[in-house]
Formats: structure tokens, C-alpha cells, sequence
């Protein structure tokens, strides 16, 4: 190679610490080491080789995927895009469990992109996620969720708040707390069960901007409909469940108002059945107005 300048590489089997692999591509050393590479895993055990994608590696996964990645520049810092595929994955965030994940979720500097589909808490859930402003320094994180879930059990919810989330960049390095957050979407949801709270067929849609831990600059609109149901015990519920608490919101000021004006036959709203309850809620500054 003496006087060369560049290598160029056909497709090269790897063995990885029991990871297979392929690569293909071609590396430069006039001036700094610069590389442009491919590589493409065959399937592989995720909980084996976690501490490689240390994004996901506090979720305990379990089951296979495979790695597809492409990666350009200098040696030291090269910048990549790559998709990782999972197949029957699972992940375990505080009482949620996801299980037999399937699909493909593709990366970026500084975005995701993933369609998935598995089973959240044993239901079917079909999910779309774009997710972008997750490299380090970004002033905003942007995130889109779209799709389908079976059943939506609340008791699985722990009502305490959650630590501030923090930034992972594309190499999974975790670095400061996360700047406010931008969110959109759409659900469907199949079913909403809790001991105190059911309904069929809800549809759930959102577009909020400036959220933080302490949403004192939360804007934007949340939409909620859905088909008959029941709740009791309204008080202990909405304690319990600040989601809920933000739906029944109405109801809550309708108890309190039962309980002021002592009208004879104004009904107490303890206990409810409901053919369908619709909510638009819009938020500013914090100030949510419904």
C-alpha cells in the first residue's frame, strides 16, 4: 500500500464476540483517517451485547434483533444512520412491559424513526414514533406518535412523578436533562380499564408544545372521545390519576358544585355511567382552559 492514499474493501465476514457480521467500504488517510463504511448484522441476542446500545440498555431487553448501519468522516467522530429490527423484543420500563416487538426503527444524527408493532402489558399495540432533537445541545425535542393499542390498563400507572428524562445521543451517551418537549400524535385505544374507570373505543389526540417537569409553559390542545362506560369514587380516582384527573376534569367541577348548592335531585356524580364523554382541552401558559 506504500504511496496509496485510500482502501476500498468488498464485503468482509466479522465475528464480534459471537456477534456475525458483514462489512463493505473504503477508508482514506490522505490527511486525518476518514472511513466510509457499512455494516449489516445477522440476528443477534440484544441482552448479550446492551452495553453497545446503552439507550436501550436500562430497559432489560430481552429476545433478537439486527443492525444495519452506515457510517462516513473522520475515523475518530464519523457520523452514521443505521436501522436496528428487532424480532420478539422486549423491554421493561418501570411497570410497563412491552413484548414481541417487531418492525424497524431507523437513526440518525439526532432523530428516530420507528414502526413497531408487539404487545404493551399483554394487548396488541401497533405504534408510529418520530422523534428528532436527540442530539446533545438541541433546544427542543420534538416527538409524533401515531397508532393503535388494544387495552390501556391506568392501575398499571404509578401516579408519582417521573425523574426528568435525560438526552441520549445517536452513540446512546446519556448527557444533561432534556430541554422542553414538543408532542403530537394520535391513539386509538381499544378499551380503558381501571377498578374505578372503564370505557370502550377512545380516541385520543394531541398537540403540545413547552413540556417540562414543571409545565408552567405548557401550550397547546389535547382532544378526548370515547364510547360509553362508567367511573365511581370520582375523587380517589382523579388522586390517583392525573391523566384522568385532566379528562374528568368537568365532572370534578360538577361534584364540587353538587356539593355547595344542595339543590334537591342534583345528582352527586359518585357514581357514573356515560354513554360517551368529550373533552377539548386547550392549554396556555400552563392555564389549561375547557
Amino acid at each position: 500500500l506504500q504511496g496509496e492514499k485510500s482502501l476500498s474493501f468488498p464485503a468482509v465476514d466479522l465475528l464480534i464476540g459471537g456477534l456475525s457480521a458483514r462489512a463493505r467500504g473504503k477508508a482514506s488517510w490522505e490527511g486525518p483517517l476518514r472511513v466510509d463504511l457499512d455494516l449489516e448484522t445477522d440476528s443477534f441476542e440484544v441482552s448479550e451485547f446492551a452495553s453497545f446500545f446503552p439507550a436501550i440498555a436500562a430497559y432489560g431487553p430481552a429476545g433478537k434483533a439486527r443492525l444495519k448501519l452506515h457510517a462516513w468522516g473522520p475515523a475518530a467522530s464519523p457520523a452514521a444512520t443505521g436501522e436496528i429490527l428487532p424480532e420478539k423484543l422486549r423491554l421493561t420500563a418501570s411497570s410497563q412491559t412491552f413484548t414481541d416487538l417487531e418492525g424497524a426503527e431507523r437513526f440518525s444524527s439526532g432523530s428516530i424513526d420507528a414502526k413497531l408493532k408487539g404487545r404493551w402489558n399483554g394487548a396488541e399495540a401497533q405504534l408510529f414514533i418520530d422523534a428528532k432533537g436527540l442530539s446533545e445541545g438541541s433546544a427542543e425535542l420534538s416527538l409524533r406518535v401515531e397508532g393503535s393499542l388494544g387495552e390501556v390498563d391506568l392501575a398499571a400507572f404509578s401516579s408519582a412523578p417521573a425523574p426528568a428524562p435525560s438526552v441520549p445521543s445517536v452513540t446512546g451517551v446519556v448527557s444533561k436533562p432534556a430541554p422542553p418537549l414538543k408532542s403530537s400524535g394520535r391513539l386509538s385505544i381499544g378499551r380503558i380499564k381501571h377498578p374505578n374507570f372503564e370505557t370502550q373505543k377512545t380516541e385520543l389526540a394531541w398537540d403540545l408544545r413547552g413540556l417540562s417537569k414543571d409545565l408552567s409553559g405548557l401550550d397547546g390542545s389535547v382532544k378526548l372521545r370515547t364510547g360509553e362506560g362508567r367511573f365511581e369514587n370520582l375523587g380517589l380516582l382523579a388522586s390517583e390519576n392525573p391523566i384522568l384527573k385532566t379528562a374528568l376534569l368537568p365532572f370534578l367541577i360538577l361534584q364540587k358544585v353538587s356539593g355547595l348548592v344542595k339543590i334537591p335531585l342534583f345528582p352527586a356524580f359518585d357514581r357514573v355511567s356515560f354513554k360517551e364523554i368529550t373533552g377539548d382541552y386547550a392549554f396556555q401558559k400552563g392555564v389549561m382552559a375547557v
